[in-house]
């Protein structure tokens, strides 16, 4: 297996969608957030309080959701923690859409891809 020949393991066990989908839901939640305030700032109170729950629930579901659920499937060692625990500020995200191997168990692209062939 030549790491020439591996792809980002992110992309290869389908987590790149989940990752941007929470990222949305997060970014979402902040502009539903900021249109609360606006609304209050006008006079609707009640509708500004309804937006601003839904927003912070946004806020922190999706950020929780990706925490929880963006993990190795062999040895489920969470891949964003690890990345915002152990890389640099701003190498983080660059190391999470672009690693090949598992830093937990060292499970590949290229092992994933023999193993869908397989079936």
């Amino acid at each position: 297996m030549s790491e020439a020949n591996e792809h980002p393991l992110l992309r290869a066990t389908d987590q790149a969608r989940l990752l941007k989908t929470c990222g949305a839901i997060g970014a979402t939640g902040l502009a539903t957030v900021v249109l609360a305030a606006v609304l209050l700032n006008r006079g609707l109170p009640i509708i500004a309080i309804g937006l601003f729950v839904a927003g912070a629930i946004a806020i922190l579901g999706g950020p929780f959701v990706a925490l929880r659920q963006i993990a190795c499937p062999r040895c489920k060692m969470p891949w964003l923690q690890h990345a915002l625990g152990e890389k640099d500020i701003g190498g983080w995200l660059h190391w999470l859409l672009g690693f090949t191997r598992c830093p937990g168990c060292g499970l590949s692209s290229e092992i994933r891809l023999e193993n869908k062939n397989k079936m």
